[in-house]
């Protein structure tokens, strides 16, 4: 389905390009912006469909993950930087989800990052530092692990009491 819709999208701008030439070449101004109008809301129904999928496909996975309580431990696995700056502006983080004794489960998401800051971080990567290049993927170990619930044969203690006056 995604591939799909980005042919949708290039038909749709392709025809927004015929549009403009057929304007700017004399032949007709208004099929010229006839076409230019039609290729743009193809290329923008294609591209908010194509969008639509992806999240819902993102959700539908998380859901699927949460469900029934959720995973009992969640590890933050790798961070990698944007690829571009214009068009690949997304830095991945790789998440492993584990419930029970259940095996570990490998999700990708996508962070989308300002043009501005991922041309920074393009650019300025590049640069060596002590601790590598900013635009290394970095291998990380963050865990977060649910507590383990109390048992019923231990009651919490109570409240104290507020104080009389």
């Amino acid at each position: 389905m995604g591939a799909a819709l980005l042919i949708g999208i290039g038909i749709g701008l392709a025809i927004a390009l015929a549009g403009l030439t057929v304007a700017l070449t004399g032949a007709g101004l208004l099929l010229g912006l006839a076409l230019i109008v039609a290729g743009s809301i193809i290329a923008i129904a294609s591209g908010a469909l194509l969008l639509a999928h992806d999240l819902y496909r993102s959700l539908r996975e998380w859901r699927e993950l949460f469900r029934d309580g959720g995973p009992d431990e969640l590890r933050l696995v790798s961070a990698r930087p944007p690829k571009g700056f214009l068009l690949r502006r997304e830095a991945t983080l790789t998440f492993e989800a584990r419930r029970g004794d259940g095996p570990k489960k490998r999700l990708e998401r996508g962070i989308r990052i300002p043009i501005p800051q991922a041309f920074l971080w393009r650019v300025l990567g590049r640069i060596p530092t002590p601790i590598g290049r900013l635009t290394d993927e970095r291998r990380l170990n963050l865990a977060l692990r649910r507590r383990k619930a109390r048992s019923k044969a231990a009651p919490r203690p109570p409240a104290p009491e507020p104080p009389q006056s």
